[in-house]
């Protein structure tokens, strides 16, 4: 089809093909820095709601103001629970998705 034939077009201009893309990469060190780049961007969503939250907290002048009852009750406990938590729950499950060791001692 015209479709699949403009694909195998883009891909070859580009350096790729069907059974490049389903390769891992050859490099241990290309694959562990995107084993890193995955871990840090992971680390960096989940922080951004408690960076967020500390700059709420210093432009109200390092106060919470207790009639904003969503920011006082639950703004805090949510980034800093949920955020951590959940960062250290993706960590693993990535490490064990990425490396083959770590999936055969499980």
């Amino acid at each position: 089809t015209l479709l699949r034939s403009n694909n195998l077009v883009l891909g070859e201009t580009f350096g790729f093909s069907k059974s490049s893309l389903k390769k891992r990469p050859t490099s241990p060190k290309l694959y562990a820095t995107v084993t890193i780049i995955l871990v840090t961007t992971m680390y960096i969503i989940f922080n951004i709601p408690i960076f967020a939250a500390w700059c709420k907290y210093l432009a109200d002048g390092l106060t919470v103001d207790e009639t904003d009852l969503f920011a006082f009750w639950y703004l805090w406990s949510s980034t800093y629970i949920l955020c951590t938590a959940g960062n250290a729950a993706v960590n693993p499950l990535l490490l064990y998705w990425r490396n083959r060791k770590f999936r055969d001692f499980v």
